[in-house]
């Protein structure tokens, strides 16, 4: 399986177009269109502390290991560290974005707001979610004031993949992590009963009105 985005060009922008499919004007208070453009444009690599990867796992998982009676150790000496791995970047598709090569997922996560914040202040700056994981409310804890140094990624549902459901589902994501705006939207896994062309108007409509960075698709074959 694999995941492929897209970093759609620039469109001009205009007052008033596209607002009507998000319903509710919660999105009111969002930056300009130029202010957004002046954010993405400083934010076209993350920049994330250099840590090596497997302090990061122990210093994640420390706390469950200690509720099993594991003994916890201190780090090891710097120049152990500089000898081990560390979470490097990489192009994200053909968008242009570097991203971490190392992501927190939060699949089934329930470990609250504190592992997510350790992972990223190691270094871990890349989280991913999905509306269906029900974990978006814990990720925008987790990110709430330091969101210009994550890059985030969410999903739409398959059964949201008509163009009207694709706008919503954006919105209550955005609603549920606390920001204006998606590094990142994919579709989560095909659906068949659904002209792509449609769904893929919405994510196009979503990048134009700065709901979404790049869009791309995840769990689909390259056939």
């Amino acid at each position: 399986m694999y995941s492929r985005c897209v970093r759609l060009p620039e469109r001009p922008f205009q007052a008033g177009q596209g607002n009507h499919a998000l319903g509710p004007n919660w999105l009111d208070d969002r930056p300009s269109r130029r202010d957004q453009d002046h954010r993405r444009a400083a934010r076209s690599s993350v920049s994330c502390p250099r840590k090596p990867v497997s302090i990061l796992l122990a210093r994640l998982f420390a706390p469950s290991l200690g509720r099993l009676g594991a003994a916890q150790k201190e780090p090891p000496s710097e120049e152990r560290r500089s000898a081990r791995s560390i979470v490097n970047t990489k192009q994200l598709g053909n968008s242009g974005v570097q991203v971490p090569e190392l992501a927190l997922g939060t699949w089934q996560y329930q470990g609250g707001v504190p592992p997510l914040r350790v992972g990223i202040e190691l270094g871990a700056c890349f989280i991913d979610t999905a509306e269906s994981y029900g974990t978006e409310v814990v990720v925008g804890q987790a990110t709430r004031g330091i969101r210009d140094r994550i890059f985030l990624a969410s999903k739409v549902s398959p059964r949201h993949f008509r163009y009207q459901d694709v706008i919503q589902a954006a919105e209550r994501s955005l609603k549920q992590l606390n920001t204006d705006h998606l590094d990142l939207y994919q579709l989560h896994w095909p659906n068949y009963s659904v002209p792509v062309a449609e769904t893929m108007a919405a994510m196009e409509k979503l990048v134009e009105m700065g709901n979404t960075r790049v869009i791309g698709v995840s769990n689909f074959t390259v056939a």
